[in-house]
């Protein structure tokens, strides 16, 4: 089924968009490798302390030390979280080409995103992902560039058959 709606872009989409981008970017292999590493690190950092320490290596170390890295990733990831709205908003005021209503339409074969100004014109087969988010749909470019669809701005109906389209044609 095609369908279509308008919307005029505000802030809170931008930072619905960045953080579904953080959270997804959390699953990813490259994530999940660079969070071993950082584990393997701290086990080595525990090991290397216990040694210093006592002559020997102990399991508690090494515990200690993967413990004190998972803290440690956590916090770092905690900022970076918390601060997604204060640079979302920056960028969404430095982004003038947002300042307008867009029209979003979409059929089983491509996507339409189109402006005063611009227009995109994409089969699904060129997007590199999707994902859905409570306040939004976003159909990545690349891994950090997206056009999306706030769903405030559409029907259930609309929501329901984008997401059906979505799934069928760009699985997640």
């Amino acid at each position: 089924m095609a369908d279509r709606f308008a919307f005029t872009p505000i802030a809170d989409d931008y930072i619905a968009v960045a953080r579904g981008s953080f959270l997804r970017s959390l699953k990813r292999r490259r994530f999940i490798v660079r969070m071993v590493i950082i584990l393997l690190i701290g086990a080595a950092a525990g090991a290397a302390i216990g040694l210093l320490d006592t002559g020997s290596v102990r399991t508690g170390d090494v515990l200690f030390g993967v413990c004190i890295a998972l803290i440690w990733l956590a916090v770092i990831l905690a900022i970076a979280f918390v601060f997604i709205p204060r640079r979302a908003r920056r960028l969404f005021r430095q982004q003038r080409a947002l300042d307008r209503e867009f029209s979003f339409a979409w059929t089983d074969e491509r996507v339409v995103f189109r402006s005063d100004t611009s227009m995109s014109d994409m089969p699904w087969s060129d997007y590199h992902d999707w994902f859905e988010t409570k306040a939004i749909f976003a159909f990545g470019l690349n891994e950090q560039l997206f056009h999306f669809a706030p769903k405030r701005a559409m029907s259930a109906a609309a929501i329901d058959d984008l997401r059906r389209t979505a799934q069928v044609v760009r699985p997640t």
